[in-house]
């Protein structure tokens, strides 16, 4: 299977010469199939040097049969996606029945996506499930930036999975090649190739000149080939020439003359677009029937002018259309760039860019692009424009005139930036809009809008500014005095670290917009700006209650939030699940909050929105760990760090995922390396806020794991998110930093500086089961330091209260603390239990230390799997039963989704667990009742229930 949309010619002259280059991309894609990993090549050189020939005659299909080949255009090298869309319809088409992608194709006016990062996951996806895939891009320096973009999205992405992706890039010598080189080759080392495509050895040249005319002598190819100067476009293209004397500008003109005027508006229509023109495209731009269409495409295409690619029609080489382009006379082509604009008009929809591309015609064409690009900046598709459609955009808007219309332009353009994360950009046009705008109304927005942008800039200064701004002009319009009001608390609790004067405020923006709920019978009739001031202040509220551990009054805002979100977007639906899961994980109801998260996160990765799958993906994660649910907390954050490579881009919900994959990994085993990640996150931290949590981690991580071994680090480390904690002005993470450090320096032997912190953090009054139990745990912790008489009793209480909870990792440490105080035969009864939780959690950095405890007592261990067959967790019975039904590893991915590789990992798990040698005997099993009559004797003999359905 392969696709193709490069358009290669459908028969070409002999292929000669090129061994290196030929060798080189062999051995790339050779070693991507065997090594599992993606490798790229770099094709570099002249016009006419043959990179195209490259591609399309040297790759290895027989190593690898999904192949897609793709090429860019000179005129589109500014419109956002353009090279990129190509990609996605390929891949399409070598992969029917994609749904993440089929969003994003042909889309209708008023649907579709507008997010990069979901348009660059499901290609990310769709590449991933035609593994190995050989992808090609012929002309890579007139590939827009965003295309460009998607290019290091698909290989971080592929490098992240560990996906045989072989990327073939081809280009002229240009800073786009030499980039796009450069950082791909600091991502993968070695298995990225650049090659220089030179001039052909002058025997191979006259080969290429005598199998183009058969009829030329030695000397004369001979002659031909020095003259070419070894470029196989040339040697090809002269030869064929009558006298095998003609220059480009020569050949050109020689193919245009006689050319019938249908004939020459065929061939100046692709010339123009520069780029493959489907025939019912050109029909429609002519306005003519296909059959008068086919009738003008053949001459055209007989004398070397048009190459016919599947449907579409373009020029023969890029040479070609460049020398065709200057031959035109003014009249023609503001006669062909007027029909081109037409039919865009016509056929765009709300499609930005082809709205885009309509605007560059129509003032090609001499026309008006006012109305075209006020379409662009009302379009809800707007946000696909990229950065360099925005760029583009902006170019074209500085060219009209100012007037109203102008400045509804302006105000297009400023939303874009901010929507594309330009956050100065947005800052800046919304001020020169608060100082432009004719009425008081548009310049308080306008300066409110540019005040949020401050926001998100992190300048304090900038953002009180705007928001005083648009408090001057005293408009009597209550909704907007909500607006200003909601963002003045978000800049008081981020920027100015002023949380009770930030809550204040927003409980005040609460109170007014309630009233204005009940005076319209209903959230659904609040006015737009009204509707946005209460999500933003209920989320403010909710930040609010969560710092105050205020778990209760967080539970009421969470159901208000949710009914405030509905309606509004995704992301405010993500937000306000987020937050109910958020409020019941710290109330400790952890299978509600995990049921909450698992909604959030399915629904915001379904949607294909990276920034709200980070969010709820993390909390997710760490839901399901505190639960012990180990492989399925490891698993949504193995995806959340992927999506945030593939990404690559800073964020603090990726910061935030990558903390709890590294927390997850110390249990799991990889305590080591774990930790040096939590080291180089609290190092590369600039919040204090956040830094707190990392802190604690390596604390309390290095006092269970290595103990007074590490004092002189646990110190420190407690010290400095002391330090962190009471800047931070945040009363949650100031008590659960004093109660984790005070267990910390406890298990170190410090027991007096752990009393202080202890006294520290008990100050306010625990709310919700979670809060009672990091209390409980840390007095045990302190009694057994101290060697208090009644220890033993408390640590037996935090092991009912952890069973209760649901912590089933701390439930293991409770008991393993338990096992280190009691005499011998209750010591090893309660590490025997530790160990077989440890086990069946997939903790196996507590099972190891577990049977080290166990043999130090004279006892010997075998691990579960050699004793008795283990459980299956919740995610592992949904792939089993996938299976039983005849799923392959890509189907269970798309209907779960997840990636390739995760779905392999669980289905190695599922084997080894069951003991079964493949898919069919599994399959068997199942249907034979085999299976769950095995689970349920060893949920007898563990005296535990039946694990949980999944929540996804």
């Amino acid at each position: 299977m392969s696709a193709a949309s490069g358009g290669y010619p459908s028969t070409m002259s002999v292929f000669v010469g090129r061994d290196h280059e030929t060798a080189t991309l062999e051995r790339a894609v050779r070693g991507a199939v065997r090594q599992g990993r993606p490798h790229v090549v770099v094709l570099e050189g002249d016009p006419g040097s043959g990179k195209t020939r490259l591609l399309a005659e040297t790759l290895p299909a027989g190593i690898v049969a999904n192949r897609v080949g793709i090429a860019a255009f000179e005129p589109e090298r500014d419109l956002p996606l353009a090279t990129g869309r190509s990609l996605l319809r390929s891949l399409a088409v070598a992969e029917p029945g994609l749904q993440p992608l089929d969003s994003f194709l042909d889309v209708r006016p008023g649907e579709g996506s507008s997010e990069w990062a979901g348009i660059f996951e499901a290609a990310h996806r769709a590449a991933s499930s035609l593994q190995p895939l050989l992808l090609s891009i012929d002309d890579v320096q007139w590939a827009d930036g965003a295309s460009i973009a998607l290019l290091h999205y698909l290989v971080r992405g592929a490098e992240a999975d560990r996906d045989p992706l072989i990327l073939v890039v081809a280009g002229r010598p240009s800073p786009a090649v030499t980039e796009l080189s450069v950082a791909l080759e600091r991502l993968l080392g070695e298995r990225h190739r650049r090659v220089v495509v030179g001039p052909l050895e002058h025997d191979a040249a006259i080969a290429l000149v005598r199998a183009a005319n058969p009829a030329l002598d030695a000397a004369a190819a001979g002659q031909i080939a020095g003259r070419a100067g070894g470029s196989p476009f040339w040697c090809r293209a002269l030869a064929r020439a009558s006298d095998g004397k003609a220059d480009i500008a020569a050949y050109v003109g020689s193919r245009l003359r006689g050319l019938t005027t249908d004939a020459a508006a065929a061939v100046t229509i692709p010339v123009l677009l520069g780029r493959p023109v489907p025939a019912r495209d050109l029909a429609g731009i002519l306005r003519w029937p296909d059959d008068r269409v086919r009738a003008a495409i053949e001459p055209a295409a007989a004398r070397g002018l048009l190459v016919e690619a599947g449907t579409a029609v373009r020029p023969a080489h890029d040479l070609i259309r460049s020398a065709i382009d200057a031959s035109l006379d003014d009249a023609d082509r503001l006669a062909a760039h007027r029909l081109i604009a037409t039919w865009l008009d016509e056929t765009a929809g709300d499609d930005p860019a082809r709205l885009l591309a309509a605007a560059r015609h129509r003032r090609a064409a001499g026309l008006s692009i006012d109305e075209t690009l006020a379409a662009i900046v009302r379009s809800p598709r707007r946000g696909v424009l990229g950065r360099d459609g925005f760029e583009a955009l902006a170019a074209l808007a500085a060219e009209i005139d100012p007037d109203p219309a102008a400045l509804e332009i302006e105000r297009g353009l400023a939303e874009i930036a901010g929507d594309l994360g330009r956050h100065r950009t947005a800052m800046r046009r919304w001020e020169r809009l608060g100082e432009r705008l004719p009425d008081a109304s548009g310049r308080a927005r306008a300066w409110l809008a540019a005040g949020e942008a401050a926001q998100r800039l992190e300048d304090a200064d900038a953002a009180q500014a705007c928001i005083a701004r648009g408090r001057s002009e005293r408009v009597d319009d209550p909704v907007l005095a909500l607006e200003i009001d909601a963002a003045e608390s978000a800049t008081m609790r981020w920027l100015l670290h002023r949380p009770g004067d930030a809550s204040r405020l927003a409980e005040s923006v609460l109170t007014r917009v309630r009233a204005m709920v009940a005076e319209a019978s209903g959230v659904d009739r609040l006015p737009e700006g009204a509707r946005r001031a209460y999500v933003r202040a209920l989320v403010q509220a909710s930040v609010g209650a969560m710092q105050r551990s205020a778990v209760e009054e967080l539970l009421t805002l969470a159901d208000e939030l949710a009914v405030a979100a509905a309606g509004v977007d995704v992301p405010a639906a993500v937000q306000a699940r987020i937050r109910s899961g958020a409020a019941l994980m710290l109330s400790g109801r952890l299978a509600e909050a995990e049921r909450h998260l698992g909604e959030a996160w399915s629904h915001a990765r379904r949607a294909l929105l990276a920034e709200p799958s980070l969010d709820s993906g993390a909390w997710l994660a760490w839901t399901r760990s505190l639960m012990g649910r180990l492989a399925d907390a490891e698993e949504v954050a193995e995806e959340c760090v992927a999506l945030a490579e593939r990404i690559g881009e800073h964020s603090r919900a990726a910061s935030i995922a990558m903390l709890w994959r590294a927390r997850i990994q110390v249990h799991r085993g990889d305590r080591d390396d774990a930790i040096a990640t939590l080291r180089r996150l609290a190092g590369a931290e600039s919040d204090g806020h956040h830094r707190i949590v990392i802190q604690e981690s390596i604390a309390i991580w290095l006092a269970r794991l290595e103990g007074a071994a590490a004092a002189a680090e646990i110190r420190s480390r407690v010290g400095d998110g002391h330090a962190d904690a009471d800047a931070a002005g945040c009363a949650r993470c100031r008590t659960e930093f004093l109660l984790a450090a005070a267990e910390a320096l406890a298990r170190i032997g410090d027991d007096r500086a752990a009393a202080v912190l202890l006294r520290e953090g008990s100050e306010a009054a625990p709310d919700g089961d979670l809060q009672r139990w990091n209390l409980l745990r840390a007095e045990a912790s302190v009694a057994v330091a101290a060697r208090a008489p009644d220890t033993a009793e408390r640590v037996r209480d935090t092991v009912r209260a952890a069973d209760r909870t649901g912590l089933g990792i701390e439930a293991i440490w409770a008991r393993i603390d338990l096992g280190r105080l009691l005499p011998d035969e209750a010591a090893v009864e309660a590490l025997r239990e530790a160990h077989h939780a440890a086990a069946d959690a997939g903790a196996r950095t507590e099972e190891r230390l577990v049977e080290q405890l166990l043999r130090g007592r004279g006892v010997r261990t075998r691990g579960r799997s050699a004793s008795a067959p283990a459980t299956l967790t919740p995610r592992e019975r949904e792939i089993a039963a996938l299976i039983a039904e005849g799923a392959a590893n890509l189907d269970i991915a798309r209907v779960l989704f997840l990636s390739r590789k995760t779905v392999e990992r669980h289905v190695s798990s599922i084997l080894a667990k069951l003991g079964v040698k493949n898919r069919a005997e599994l399959a068997a099993k199942i249907a034979s009742g085999e299976i769950a009559r095995q689970e349920r004797r060893i949920a007898l003999i563990s005296n535990s229930e039946p694990a949980r359905p999944a929540v996804e």
